[in-house]
């Protein structure tokens, strides 16, 4: 018997076998479905929190996986409006080869004009699309999923208010600007805005918030109010805390982080920020001692505001493109995302609900402001956006910076407003 010829022969079916396991691997690696899911959150959440979601989704769909596309928010703002554009002139609305998100990250703001525009697949076609976590759009359509509720509020520096004599935060406008006279400095400012272009979310939080806090709102039937007396007299307030040196100087290139810093630091008293800086001044101060160095309030009101507190709030949604190629998939992470809801606010520093949040005495006061008021935003169309913070970062500058009265800045923001209305 040949036993070298048997080895021969053995070992170039081990070898056969062993190439047909890989191309069979390659093969069955070329057929799972490939989503990309472009979102800005990952950020703002703690680190992981995305990964495991996905790991945890393609454990249980083992024929997809899930790709992760993290861009900035003004960045994902701006390519919907591409899309919206090239629908617009008849050219080809799909997403551009390089951004084909199957599931999309949104802000709700933008939904009303996605909705109305057809943007989003609708859901209600979809295995349990009726259930818990959607929300009722135009023509009763179902087109987007509910994760993350934030709130924004106004943080303040316990030992900051004590040491000037306060031992409350203020509750209205004029409590505020004396508030503030008493802690501004030299070193330091009552009250730090961050209003640099780059992420035009603080320019909600450090001034529209003011603004909303007093139940008005710019949106009407007759397009933006920036000459209506709530929105002057909002002017009015922050002009004052500007010239009496009481903001920081150079509030037109802060950014958030630079706001947070400075309030950790000390070199702020008070600041406007969304709930998940609660977690983040913890962790900055880690080992400073179990006694928490701020406090939250609610923004405060004009003096004749009597009702709920009113707060910018910040939602995230997600949806289904109609330029999705793969929407049933698409809609099986989306429903997970669903199912898994309170793992991503709880970790998206932003908790609202639970017990764990209810015994802590900050995330129990967050929670009472979201649940005894109400929040709010402008919805604008995705294509106005940019030029409504441009104008409103503009004349504030003007009003700051050039001794305009709050009157001729907010007729300005309405000449220009009418004016880009109607070409």
């Amino acid at each position: 018997m040949n036993y070298k010829r048997i080895d021969r022969i053995l070992l170039f079916t081990a070898l056969a076998i062993l190439a047909a396991a890989l191309v069979f691997k390659a093969a069955a690696s070329s057929l799972k479905t490939t989503l990309v899911f472009s979102q800005w959150w990952q950020t703002g959440m703690e680190p992981d929190t995305l990964e495991s979601l996905i790991r945890e989704f393609e454990g249980l769909h083992p024929g997809i996986r899930v790709r992760l596309d993290t861009r900035p928010y003004g960045e994902i703002r701006d390519r919907l409006n591409l899309y919206l554009k090239a629908e617009d002139s008849g050219g080809e609305a799909a997403a551009s080869p390089e951004w084909q998100p199957d599931v999309l990250g949104l802000d709700q703001r933008w939904l009303p004009e996605l909705t109305r525009r057809g943007v989003l697949e609708p859901l209600e076609a979809h295995t349990g699309a009726g259930g818990e976590g959607f929300i009722a759009a135009p023509q009763d359509e179902k087109q987007a999923v509910h994760l993350v509720s934030l709130v924004s509020l106004l943080y303040f520096n316990i030992d900051m208010l004590r040491a000037a004599g306060f031992n409350r935060p203020p509750k209205t406008r004029a409590e505020f600007i004396s508030y503030a006279e008493a802690l501004a400095g030299p070193d330091r400012s009552a009250l730090t805005l961050a209003l640099d272009p780059a992420d035009s979310r603080d320019l909600y939080r450090d001034v529209l918030s003011w603004f909303w806090a007093s139940g008005a709102k710019l949106t009407g039937g007759r397009g933006l109010r920036f000459a209506d007396p709530p929105f002057i007299e909002t002017l009015t307030f922050l002009n004052a805390l500007y010239q009496r040196d009481c903001l920081s100087r150079n509030v037109f290139t802060t950014g958030g982080e630079a706001k947070l810093d400075a309030f950790i630091n000390r070199r702020t008293a008070m600041m406007i920020g969304p709930v998940q800086y609660i977690k983040a001044l913890r962790q900055a101060r880690a080992g400073g001692g179990d006694q928490d160095f701020f406090g939250i309030s609610a923004v405060p009101v004009p003096g004749s505001y009597i009702g709920s507190p009113v707060f910018a709030s910040e939602d995230w949604y997600a949806g289904i493109p109609r330029s999705s190629r793969h929407k049933e998939e698409a809609w099986m992470w989306l429903a997970f995302l669903a199912r898994r809801r309170s793992f991503l606010t709880g970790r998206a520093s932003g908790i609202l609900s639970g017990t764990e949040s209810r015994r802590d005495p900050l995330y129990a006061k967050a929670a009472d402001i979201y649940e005894l008021g109400e929040g709010t935003y402008e919805p604008l169309d995705l294509e106005e956006l940019p030029a409504f913070e441009t104008i409103l970062l503009e004349e504030l500058k003007a009003l700051f910076e050039e001794a305009r009265t709050p009157q001729e800045a907010a007729a300005e923001m309405q000449r220009r407003w009418d004016l880009r209305a109607i070409r």
